[in-house]
This record gives C-alpha cells, structure tokens and sequence, in this order.
C-alpha cells in the first residue's frame, strides 16, 4: 500500500486508509463477519493499550525537545 501512495501521492491513498478499505472489502467479500474476524485479533487488540502508554511515554518525556524542533 505504501508503493501506491508514492506513485500516486494523493491524499485520500494514504495507507492506513487503503489498507482498511482493503480489508473492509475482503472480509465482504469472503462473507466474514466483525466477530469471526476479530476471535483472531483479540490478543492484538489487547496489546494495543499497553503498546500505546509504551511509545507515549517516552514522547511525553521529551515534549520540550519536541515543542522546540516542532
């Protein structure tokens, strides 16, 4: 998905928007429903939160850093 934006770099083709329309549109296709799918993303889904405050807290302690170079 990211090669499609670099060849065509419109702002409605970024990838995280792409990809979830590609995978709203196979879980249609394939007849697959929101619960089925997500029996497989549940231990994902729960290591999300965490992953979360893991990345924003360092973030959080260079704000100063940030805020200056921004």
């Amino acid at each position: 998905m990211a090669k499609i934006y670099v060849r065509f770099s419109y702002p409605i083709l970024i990838p995280v928007l792409t990809t979830t329309v590609f995978v709203i549109l196979l879980l249609l296709a394939f007849h697959i429903s929101y619960d089925e799918y997500m029996i497989g993303g549940k231990w994902i889904n729960s290591l999300l939160g965490p992953a979360v405050v893991a990345l924003a807290y360092p973030l959080y302690k260079q704000r100063e850093m940030l805020v200056k170079y921004s």
